[in-house]
């Protein structure tokens, strides 16, 4: 049986900026230069609480909820999905500042989500909200 740790830190995010698309992981060493904006990026889901598979009917309505409460922090919110390269699992979710981090803590809490990644130059974060596990790699993106 796979740690679901280990899942969250083999997740790839594919983050959608208009037209762009970039692709990020967790690596043995930094790849990349860092095309956003922003100093660093939450990626957070409402989709399948505590890792429990929901209908994907359930999962749309709760990313949208979750959106419309990141809309209202007044920054860009980009689309966003985590995928496992090795097999079909796939998880839309949305990418936004991280100087909202406390908010946005509050919000996986309420939308019961296990956790969230903090992304910076060079550093693919996976960080427990409702597990109290850490856990820091070097940040691949292309």
């Amino acid at each position: 049986m796979v740690d679901v740790w280990d899942f969250y830190m083999s997740t790839h995010v594919e983050i959608s900026i208009g037209e762009k698309s970039f692709l990020i992981q967790a690596a043995t060493k930094a790849e990349g230069d860092w095309p956003f904006e922003e100093e660093g990026l939450i990626i957070l889901t409402a989709a399948n609480p505590q890792s429990k598979n929901l209908p994907a009917a359930e999962n749309q309505k709760r990313n949208q909820e979750l959106k419309t409460l990141l809309d209202r922090l007044g920054n860009p919110v980009y689309s966003a999905r985590g995928f496992d390269p090795k097999s079909k699992w796939s998880e839309d979710g949305f990418a936004i500042n991280m100087i909202h981090q406390e908010k946005l803590f509050a919000v996986c809490k309420r939308f019961k989500q296990n956790a969230l990644y903090r992304l910076k130059p060079n550093s693919f974060e996976c960080i427990g909200v409702l597990l109290s596990k850490y856990q820091q790699a070097p940040l691949k993106i292309s």
